[in-house]
This record gives structure tokens, C-alpha cells and sequence, in this order.
């Protein structure tokens, strides 16, 4: 069975770690081939950690990324991401952010997926288990697991976008309050003004 390289952003290492729960449980993956650094252990202690994810994306057949806002501002995500071009793997992108996001990145152009659509992920099994990387399933028990994944990234778009609107209304208040603050220190100044005039 071939390996699978998982390509994320350690600010998002719980959506790592669900999308690795769905591999095994849902696709028949096995843990021994799967590299990714959200699984304790993936990485030797006192090896140098550079190192030992180059060694683990040339000995992976496949390289699935989890294209998140944080992996696009991770320089070094980018870098994994054109490595695993420059190696020729098989690469599975998969987007949780607008095609718009790609431009000027090595995933411009690259045929990919949404991690949000379930039926881009039934193709994906279909592909691995083409290539020897998954094993033939229950129907039912992929789809119970797919099922908690797109509940999951439902429920982490929907306390993002919460998030966002909360911080908006906050950038919009210390705004008002900048205004109110420099108005009153206009008027506090106009009056020292007047009072020393008379």
C-alpha cells in the first residue's frame, strides 16, 4: 500500500487531525502509511525536523494538502506544496478557501478539490484506492464518517465566520471611539483656547 504525505498548517492541526481519523476509519488507510506531523511519532526525537518531512514527502506516493487561509500565509506550507510538484507526486489539493486565493502559488493550475464537498471526497477515495493507497469500505461506514468530517468543517466555518463578524463590529467600535476620543480632545482643546483668551 502507498503513503500518503498530509500538507498542512500547524494553526489548523485539529482539521489535520479529523482529516486523518476520516483516512482510517472511513478509507481503510493504515497509520504506518500515513506522514504527517499532527500524528505523535510521525517525527524521530532529536532528528532535524526538515529533514525528516523531506524524507517522508520522497517516500510518499501521494501528497494531500489542506489548503486553509493559514496554510497560503505559511511560507513554509507553500514550500511544501512545491516540492511535492518539483518530486512529480500525485497531488490532491484541497481547498477550504476561494480558487481566487491560489493565484502566484505553485497550486494555480493544479486540478483540486474542495475539503467541504463531500462528493469531491468520494472521488478522492475512489482515486486512492485506484493508486493502492485506500482499501474497499462498507459504504455505510465511509459515509458515517464523511458525514462527522463535513459536520465538523461545517461547524469551524461557521465559528470563523462568528469570529469575523465579532471582530468587525470591534474594529467598527475602537473606530468610533478613535473619532469620539479626537473629538472631544478638539473641543477640550478649543476651550483651553477661549479661556486663555479672555
Amino acid at each position: 500500500m502507498g503513503k500518503i504525505f498530509i500538507s498542512y498548517s500547524t494553526k489548523n492541526r485539529e482539521l489535520a487531525e479529523k482529516f486523518i481519523e476520516f483516512l482510517l476509519l472511513a478509507m481503510g488507510v493504515t497509520r504506518e502509511n500515513i506522514f504527517c506531523t499532527a500524528l505523535a511519532g510521525t517525527l524521530k526525537m532529536g532528528e532535524p525536523f526538515v529533514e525528516g518531512i523531506r524524507k517522508g514527502m520522497a517516500e510518499s506516493q501521494v501528497v494531500i494538502m489542506l489548503i486553509t487561509e493559514e496554510y497560503l500565509n505559511s511560507k513554509f506550507c507553500i514550500s511544501e506544496a512545491g516540492a511535492a510538484w518539483a518530486m512529480k507526486k500525485k497531488c490532491i489539493p484541497l481547498l477550504l478557501v476561494p480558487f481566487s486565493k491560489l493565484n502566484d502559488t505553485p497550486l494555480l493550475g493544479m486540478q483540486m478539490g474542495r475539503l467541504d464537498d463531500a462528493n469531491a471526497l468520494s472521488h478522492i477515495y475512489d482515486e486512492l484506492m485506484e493508486w493502492g493507497v485506500a482499501k474497499k469500505r462498507d459504504i455505510a461506514e465511509f459515509n458515517k464518517h464523511l458525514n462527522r468530517l463535513m459536520e465538523y468543517i461545517s461547524q469551524e466555518n461557521r465559528s470563523k465566520n462568528q469570529l469575523q463578524k465579532t471582530n468587525s463590529k470591534e474594529h467598527i467600535r475602537f473606530r468610533v471611539s478613535d473619532s469620539v476620543i479626537a473629538m472631544i480632545n478638539e473641543m477640550n482643546s478649543e476651550n483651553s483656547y477661549k479661556k486663555n483668551a479672555v
